[in-house]
């Protein structure tokens, strides 16, 4: 008898895998920020000077606004009324770059109420950490920029992304205005009727991807309704970034068509976390648990029972590929999902 069931198919996905920010989403943290000037929480992610970028995460109830995805964000001043008060946020690569390699980067950004926006907003990769101990402006020379339209945006995210040719062993990427104020567009809000001394212009940052742009293209499986005898739905790993067991938002939408299919065809599951061979064996060991903890939270939350899903964890000790370049490691970060036969 034919009926409605999930067939699988693959497009093709260029970002997710080779994505080199590791915690591109800001969604993994060492502790809930309390107070402004808190960007240290967010794992991995710096501020390169004296100033102090702010962490957001509606899941420590200290939400400013809305995420572009998932719960964590981060806000900066990009201009002011005094030259040195402008912030920048700071990350080290998970993978240093190839000479003479191509790559895509983008990232979300939303501007905050301001006196004043801007039409500026700068992306570098260096060698060297350029981070300076006092709160003054970076003058850097910018990879890719932004500019010629005011980023006024409140009421939603704008992508931000461009191209650049790798000069070979950058490690660290930063982001913010490296711009002189005459290099600037502005445009006043007309609704801030009076700027008070020390005025800033406030935007918010989300979803950093930086991937190498003839990396050969990874394969992302999506889900279709189609009319089919099978009664099966193709299994793949979930992946994930650089030392982070947060859920993409690719991955939580492949799982949601998991949890939908299993609404109709009753079956157990394992999952079982794994990482890459970088780090410490017991680090790695618990990287894994968290990762298939997350899974499995995930699952549950969406409708699963719990004693539907079985869970374990290999560390680094079960590759599916050998750990011998930055593509291997890349889908050897994973949450392996099987069916338990009956």
């Amino acid at each position: 008898m034919w009926r409605l069931l999930f067939a699988s198919f693959f497009i093709p996905l260029g970002l997710e895998a080779q994505n080199l920010i590791p915690n591109s989403d800001f969604e993994d943290y060492y502790d809930c920020p309390t107070q402004i000037g808190q960007l240290h929480l967010a794992k991995h992610w710096f501020s390169p000077n004296g100033g102090t970028p702010e962490y957001f995460n509606s899941t420590c109830k200290s939400e400013w606004n809305k995420a572009h995805r998932g719960d964590g964000y981060v806000g900066l001043i990009l201009f002011g009324q005094y030259t040195k008060i402008v912030e920048y946020i700071g990350i080290e690569l998970s993978e240093p770059l190839v000479a003479k390699e191509d790559y895509d980067i983008s990232f979300q950004v939303r501007a905050d109420r301001s006196p004043i926006y801007i039409d500026r907003i700068d992306f570098v990769a260096v060698d060297e950490d350029p981070s300076i101990k006092h709160w003054a402006p970076l003058r850097l020379k910018s990879n890719f920029s932004h500019s010629g339209t005011i980023i006024k945006n409140q009421d939603s995210w704008k992508e931000i992304a461009g191209t650049f040719t790798a000069e070979g062993g950058e490690r660290f990427v930063i982001i913010g205005n490296f711009q002189h104020e005459a290099q600037l567009l502005q445009e006043a809000d007309p609704q801030v009727k009076e700027r008070k001394p020390g005025w800033y212009s406030y935007y918010l940052i989300d979803d950093v991807v930086l991937s190498a742009k003839n990396a050969n293209i990874h394969k992302e499986q999506v889900v279709e309704i189609q009319e089919l005898k099978s009664t099966e739905f193709k299994l793949r790993p979930i992946l994930f970034d650089f030392d982070s067991f947060a859920l993409r938002s690719s991955e939580r939408l492949y799982l949601d068509s998991l949890v939908t299919f299993l609404k109709t065809e009753a079956k157990s599951m394992t999952l079982t976390g794994h990482t890459d061979s970088l780090g410490s064996r017991t680090y790695n060991s618990l990287l894994s648990k968290k990762r298939v903890e997350g899974v499995f939270n995930y699952l549950s939350s969406r409708g699963l029972l719990p004693s539907m899903l079985q869970s374990g964890y290999e560390g680094e000790d079960l590759p599916s590929n050998p750990n011998t370049s930055p593509r291997e490691r890349a889908i050897n970060r994973r949450v392996e999902i099987t069916f338990i036969q009956p």
